[in-house]
């Protein structure tokens, strides 16, 4: 005998990029007034982009920005990818223990817009600093 009273179940269709997805479009109304009044408030779904991130995108992220910068070392670099990656990590170091103490204190003291732009000049002259340093270091001596 037939199963009549059983209801039909969606599919879970796949998206391309492995994720399976079972709720993808709302339900559908219980009632004819629920269906105007969904029709009539032309609410429609929040842009992706406003959405707040997941883990997995973050970490995807992570690893594709980990990846672009090892490449572009190599690129620059070339034979000195070793002394490359030490000297950027010890500007990570010493960025992590010195950002926060000088805009804690240029935002105290004269804002926080003044504080990002202080940072800014600052983070523009170590560049320059370490670009001229790079060449000062790297250079051929008789």
């Amino acid at each position: 005998m037939a199963q009549t009273k059983k209801k039909r179940q969606r599919k879970h269709r796949g998206t391309q990029g492995g994720r399976v997805d079972a709720n993808r479009r709302p339900s559908r109304p219980r009632s004819r007034a629920e269906a105007k009044a969904r029709a009539r408030s032309n609410v429609k779904r929040a842009p992706r982009g406003d959405q707040p991130p997941t883990w997995r995108s973050s970490i995807v992220r992570g690893l594709v920005a980990a990846l672009i910068f090892t490449v572009l070392l190599m690129l620059i670099f070339g034979r000195s990818f070793g002394s490359a990656l030490a000297l950027g990590g010890l500007g990570w170091s010493v960025s992590h223990f010195t950002t926060p103490l000088i805009m804690g204190f240029l935002a105290d003291r004269y804002g926080l817009v003044t504080g990002f732009y202080v940072i800014g000049a600052l983070a523009l002259a170590c560049a320059l600093a370490i670009a001229w340093m790079r060449r000062w270091a790297f250079a051929k001596r008789p």
